[in-house]
């Protein structure tokens, strides 16, 4: 299975376009701020990720104190492991407070030829949150947001418009999700526990 595209990149638009870009150039002065990455083994990586991944918006301060180190060089330790492509970062929400509460499953057959430029035009639509690549007839699966059950038409008449060369095998609806980034979820999608990071590693169920 290969990620074509990823949830981590889906918006719900809920920021203005100067927000977005005053986010993004603090991100670029801190990435600056920090070219020289501390020096790090295995197991300091692991001991932040552990932290990030039962609090995801723990500060240098708190991962400081928990692992006994300078504020500083904590500081030096979160942006180094989240530099290190080890981890992504991302802010989910309850798809019933996100005004995108369907979700569906598509399954396409795409000609493995085409596979890089029908991956490209799907993840300009709206819609669309994971694009994956995987063996067999059904090549591609693409997970999509939805506003309500009467978009489902529209959106397959907009894949059939614009690729013309894909042909949809099937469909899934989501009726609830048990899991996401790290999470298990209640009957309302509201998160009960973290999975520890390495049962994680191991876990081949497919993000959403």
């Amino acid at each position: 299975m290969t990620t074509i595209a990823g949830a981590v990149q889906w918006r719900v638009n809920a920021l203005l376009e100067e927000q977005v870009a005053a986010i993004e150039d603090a991100q670029r002065a801190a990435d600056r701020q920090m070219e020289d990455r501390a020096s790090m083994s295995e197991s300091d990586h692991r001991a932040v990720i552990e932290i990030l991944c039962h609090d995801g918006r723990a500060t240098s301060t708190l991962i400081g104190k928990r692992l006994g180190i300078p504020q500083r060089r904590a500081r030096e330790y979160l942006h180094s492991t989240l530099m290190s492509g080890l981890i992504e970062l991302r802010t989910d929400v309850r798809r019933q407070e996100s005004g995108w509460p369907v979700s569906a499953w598509y399954f396409l057959r795409v000609p493995a030829a085409r596979l890089q430029e029908v991956g490209a035009r799907l993840r300009t639509l709206r819609t669309v949150r994971t694009i994956l690549s995987v063996a067999g007839p059904a090549n591609v699966l693409v997970l999509v947001w939805l506003p309500s059950i009467n978009e489902v038409e529209g959106l397959e008449i907009a894949m059939e418009q614009t690729l013309p060369s894909v042909r949809i095998v099937d469909r899934s609806l989501v009726l609830a999700v048990r899991k996401r980034v790290g999470r298990t979820f209640g009957d309302d999608e509201s998160p009960l526990d973290v999975v520890p990071w390495e049962l994680a590693q191991s876990d081949q169920t497919i993000d959403s």
